[in-house]
């Protein structure tokens, strides 16, 4: 009888384990990189609007001549595959301090923008 009692107390704690080791198997997959959570994540989306914003700022500017224009979109494909890696290594989120990184970088593409136009207005 005492075996019995063991055996039955071995499997629930067996089956609980498993319960355990399937919820957070079940977390990870449903917040992957490619889930819609990390798309809203507030900093990613932050940081993608801003580089909506820039791309079309610098892509619809009349003022940039076309090398100038490469050149700033190498500079924010840069940034974009920045971001790309730092969301890997977090499960699809950006830290605080990643997303101030590049909110500095898009500071300085920014910057430049307005320093191209100044400079052929002249």
């Amino acid at each position: 009888m005492g075996m019995n009692t063991l055996q039955r107390s071995l499997t629930f704690l067996a089956v609980g384990a498993l319960l355990i080791v399937g919820a957070a198997a079940a977390q990870t997959t449903t917040n992957s990189g490619n889930g819609d959570y990390a798309k809203t994540h507030p900093r990613v989306h932050e940081v993608n609007k801003r580089a909506r914003t820039q791309r079309a700022r610098m892509n619809h500017d009349p003022n940039l001549t076309t090398h100038q224009r490469n050149h700033l979109n190498r500079e924010e494909n840069h940034v974009k595959r920045q971001e790309r890696r730092d969301k890997a290594a977090h499960n699809g989120h950006l830290t605080k301090a990643e997303q101030v990184h590049l909110n500095r970088d898009q500071n300085h593409i920014n910057r430049q923008i307005h320093r191209d136009n100044v400079k052929d207005a002249k």
